[in-house]
């Protein structure tokens, strides 16, 4: 029978081939790979991230998905709990953001007025599940895709406690399972700077979905005036980059070597010169509820610059980007 989860069809990442459905697997009619079925999730990966193997991913999902006593919250914690190699102020961080996922989703679905209501969603790095989240509230039928299976079992926590159905599957947004074409809306939200195939992961977000659909890829700008986004400092990205590492090692105690956020030369060589995909300056994400006046004030002429003549200046030097059809 052929494998499908939510209605789409699974294809094999490698060869472009329907999967067929099995116990404990996928198994791909023409090549000979077989895809298994970890901690409930189907694992269609043909390669790991960059942080961990396959198999560390897996046992590190495995043990995760093994504390059914913890909501998702606790879950979150729990994670960096066994990650000690991140600073504990970082994690903090990290572990806020994830609790405040869904109001974030919520709010870029609001600012890009993607109207969700009934259409096929995948999110493209779903990290753990605050835009499905958002989107399927709105009545998307979403499905959402991560490198990381361990962050799937997390984000699989919170849609489950939000009484939420969203099919999550473990999968290379630059090698996918399913087949161009296939949705009215792909979103990609601050994953592009994480991948080691930015072209890949781009291009197939965009053909993606289906002739007159949306596609949203907003990604960290290299040249932002604002601190980096994933470790909050100023003036990463205008260092070479084979000295951001290191410096961000002395400032930060983590890892950075991994990170490559990208200027709107780059994005513009990636998509090449007769794509018809436009890159401007992102949505910021929504303010702390505590907020003060000063700050809700530059964000509301950061929106009106956004959609004013001076939006190509903005782009520039602006916290995210965003190449959207």
């Amino acid at each position: 029978m052929t494998a499908s989860v939510g209605g789409f069809e699974l294809v094999c990442p490698l060869c472009r081939t329907p999967l067929d459905d099995g116990d404990d697997r996928y198994r791909c009619r023409r090549c000979p790979r077989t895809y298994p079925i970890v901690a409930g999730i189907p694992d269609l990966r043909v390669r790991p991230d960059r942080y961990l193997t396959l198999e560390e991913d897996r046992a590190k999902a495995r043990a995760l998905a093994e504390h059914a006593d913890l909501g998702f919250a606790d879950l979150t914690r729990r994670y960096w709990e066994m990650t000690p190699e991140v600073p504990t102020e970082l994690a903090d961080r990290y572990v806020a953001a994830a609790l405040d996922g869904e109001r974030r989703g919520a709010a870029f679905l609001d600012e890009t007025g993607v109207d969700v209501a009934e259409a096929s969603l995948l999110e493209v790095g779903c990290g753990t599940g605050g835009l499905l989240a958002a989107a399927a509230r709105r009545g998307a039928r979403a499905v959402g895709i991560d490198l990381a299976l361990r962050w799937l079992v997390v984000a699989r926590r919170r849609l489950t406690e939000a009484g939420l159905d969203v099919p999550l599957v473990a999968a290379d947004g630059a090698m996918p399972p399913f087949r161009p074409g296939t949705f009215d809306v792909t979103v990609s939200v601050e994953t592009l700077e994480h991948t080691d195939d930015q072209r890949g992961l781009l291009h197939w977000c965009l053909a993606s979905v289906r002739p007159g659909g949306t596609c949203r890829v907003v990604v960290a700008n290299r040249f932002s005036l604002a601190p980096e986004t994933t470790v909050r400092l100023w003036g990463v990205g205008f260092l070479p980059r084979a000295w951001a590492p290191a410096y961000v090692r002395w400032r930060r105690s983590t890892r950075y070597q991994f990170v490559r956020p990208v200027s709107v030369t780059e994005l513009r060589a990636m998509l090449g010169p007769r794509s018809p995909a436009v890159i401007g300056p992102a949505p910021l994400p929504p303010p702390h509820p505590e907020a003060g006046r000063a700050e809700l004030a530059v964000r509301e002429l950061y929106r009106r610059m956004a959609r004013s003549p001076m939006a190509p200046l903005l782009t520039r030097v602006a916290p995210f980007l965003e190449v959207r059809t």
